[in-house]
């Protein structure tokens, strides 16, 4: 048995490992009246269009989701859901 203690998982999710989770769970949907795809392009836009000000200056952020952002939390979990369902998959019992 294991535990995980994730530090600052939102802006450690890659978008190429966080958006191919995201692909694969919304491959098992039964209502795709808006397909993978699509879902997929707009949360690419949100990912790559992450700017905001601190202080001064004006930020893009490059990798992850930003904390407080609402799609943070979701992808997130589904991040780590592919995570931990692909370690199981290659764990003895």
């Amino acid at each position: 048995m294991c535990t995980y203690d994730v530090v600052g998982l939102y802006p450690s999710v890659t978008h190429e490992e966080g958006l191919a989770a995201l692909r694969k769970k919304l491959g098992l949907r039964t209502n795709t009246s808006i397909s993978t795809e699509t879902l997929v392009e707009l949360a690419e836009v949100v990912l790559m269009n992450n700017i905001f000000t601190f202080q001064t200056k004006t930020f893009k952020q490059k990798r992850g989701t930003a904390i407080g952002a609402k799609f943070a939390p979701t992808y997130s979990i589904i991040f780590m859901g592919d995570l931990e369902e692909t370690i199981l998959a290659n764990s003895p019992y």
